[in-house]
């Protein structure tokens, strides 16, 4: 074989591979973006165990059933409506609902599309905001507005952002936020994948803070290797002057993944009225 057959048949080969992995990650992202395998699980029979007074109900999702918990105390100072991480489910929320409710605050939390009993489907970022519209509404039923406290975790926090930017007001609690899905997703892609052409869910939650007008608290870890900490300076750049930011020195990603771990700068924002 010539040397320059040689190189064409090579080149072909690139190209193939790099167009076989661009379609992979196109039809594969939303196992990656949103792995529910990796959350604990939620079975049909499942119950919640933490208090007594607590409520559960199938909301009606843009492609299926959503699972939606809601655990209360009597005389509470509010409602917290959590929207939990990409690796987590009700259950993992139901491992911190006692910390608030020694706090004071009821919690409601959600199932995304696939995770727990929530139907699986193949949803977009349109179904995914809607969902989390239809979340907020049906807990807005249940206690004033007013009293709603919006907390998200990691890809939940463009979430909480979204809703807030459709319902002014309310406290926003975020921990390791991101300016968009799409910028954080490049940072783990080699720099030749067209990640802004492939994503699906962009989240680009930098467009919704600038209509939050309530307080917004943030915590994030100086060491985070998954979500940058540039991302969350990048995503406070376009509030309006109401974001505040704690930095955590020394953690990573998974050291603020649990609710229990912030115990004290919770408490610090949930007690301010």
């Amino acid at each position: 074989m010539q040397p320059r057959q040689l190189l064409r048949r090579l080149l072909y080969l690139v190209v193939i591979g790099y167009v076989l992995f661009c379609v992979g990650i196109y039809f594969m992202q939303r196992t990656l973006l949103f792995p529910a395998y990796a959350a604990l699980p939620v079975g049909d029979n499942w119950q919640p165990t933490v208090g007594a007074l607590h409520e559960q109900t199938m909301l009606d999702g843009q492609c299926g059933k959503l699972h939606a918990v809601l655990w209360r105390i009597a005389g509470d100072k509010g409602t917290v409506l959590v929207f939990h991480g990409n690796g987590e489910s009700v259950a993992n929320v139901e491992g911190e609902v006692a910390m608030f409710h020694e706090l004071g605050y009821s919690v409601m939390a959600w199932d995304y599309p696939g995770y727990g009993r929530s139907t699986p489907c193949w949803f977009t970022e349109s179904d995914l905001l809607q969902d989390a519209e239809t979340a907020y509404l049906w807990l807005k039923q249940k206690t004033p507005d007013s009293r709603i406290v919006l907390y998200g975790h990691s890809v939940g926090t463009g979430l909480a952002l979204y809703v807030a930017s459709r319902h002014p007001n309310h406290r926003v609690l975020l921990v390791s936020p991101y300016d968009a899905l799409v910028n954080v997703a490049q940072d783990h892609m080699p720099w030749l994948v067209p990640v802004n052409l492939l994503i699906r869910y962009p989240l680009h939650a930098d467009r919704w803070i600038g209509r939050v007008h309530g307080s917004i608290y943030a915590l994030h870890g100086l060491a985070d290797t998954l979500i940058a900490p540039q991302h969350a300076v990048a995503l406070l750049h376009h509030a309006n002057g109401n974001a505040d930011i704690e930095w955590v020195v020394g953690a990573n990603h998974n050291d603020l993944s649990h609710a229990e771990n912030n115990r004290r700068w919770l408490a610090s924002k949930l007690l301010t009225q």
